[in-house]
């Protein structure tokens, strides 16, 4: 049985109100990854993968929860569970589950105190700009993460703006997704003026914001013009024309090994 097998085959939590054994619990803990897809968790399922996750036996250092049906509730018990001095965990990847406001203040919690995560992904649920605020505040004590992706998370300018000016403050963020949120010209010239000044993020992915237009686009020329950090650029499927798609390219003479994508629809 190969590495990956072993992986889906551990993290198939029973969907019965049985509690999990504690063979599957012992596998649970010696799985550096764990990938928990379309299973319905209940309490004592989450509560089952929190425990694993604070354990000092655990290996376990990448978790995948997608198409879970985990709440607030659920992710409250997560975050706390991150919040351990035991807790290792270095990715934590939230897809397709029913997280809004309250998850997101858990996690910002979390995230202010939390020295292990050096990733977090959080697509398809509904934070929202509020939620995007709070994850941002507690962004800024961070001190690990690397890589934040909040793609199709319904963040529009509010929750770029909040995200923008955590740039200013954390200088950690190497890779930053926002693809198919609402980010318009407002978040992106924020998100601009944050890495002109700060010039730490690497990857910036923007992918599938219909409403960044021509106006970010020529805020973000003048990053890639000036921050010789940014490696990838990736505004494909937005609403930039002609003019931007020549000031961004025009930039780019400045910065030869950056990797722009962008077209014109």
């Amino acid at each position: 049985m190969n590495e990956q097998q072993q992986i889906m085959r551990f993290s198939k939590i029973r969907r019965t109100e049985k509690r999990t054994t504690d063979e599957e619990y012992n596998n649970m803990l010696n799985q550096e990854e764990l990938i928990i897809f379309k299973q319905y968790l209940i309490e004592g399922s989450i509560c089952m993968v929190a425990k694993a996750i604070q354990d000092p036996f655990s290996k376990l250092r990448r978790l995948t929860l997608e198409s879970n049906r985990v709440n607030d509730a659920g992710i409250y018990s997560i975050a706390q569970a991150l919040t351990n001095i035991n807790a290792e965990l270095e990715s934590l990847a939230v897809f397709s589950n029913g997280i809004g406001f309250r998850g997101a203040r858990s996690l910002a919690d979390m995230l202010a105190r939390n020295t292990s995560l050096t990733s977090i992904f959080l697509w398809n649920c509904r934070i929202g700009n509020e939620g995007a605020k709070v994850l941002a505040k507690g962004m800024q004590s961070n001190v690990s993460i690397q890589e934040l992706s909040l793609d199709l998370s319904r963040i529009g300018d509010v929750g770029a703006v909040a995200i923008a000016n955590m740039l200013k403050i954390n200088g950690n963020i190497k890779k930053l997704s926002l693809r198919a949120n609402d980010v318009g010209s407002v978040g992106v010239k924020a998100l601009a003026a944050s890495l002109i000044k700060v010039s730490c993020v690497e990857e910036l992915n923007l992918e599938k914001n219909r409403r960044i237009s021509n106006v970010g686009a020529l805020a973000l020329a003048k990053v890639v013009k000036l921050d010789p950090n940014l490696c990838e650029l990736n505004l494909k499927y937005t609403s930039i024309r002609s003019v931007g798609i020549d000031a961004l390219i025009q930039a780019k003479d400045f910065h030869c090994s950056l990797g722009l994508e962008v077209a014109d629809y």
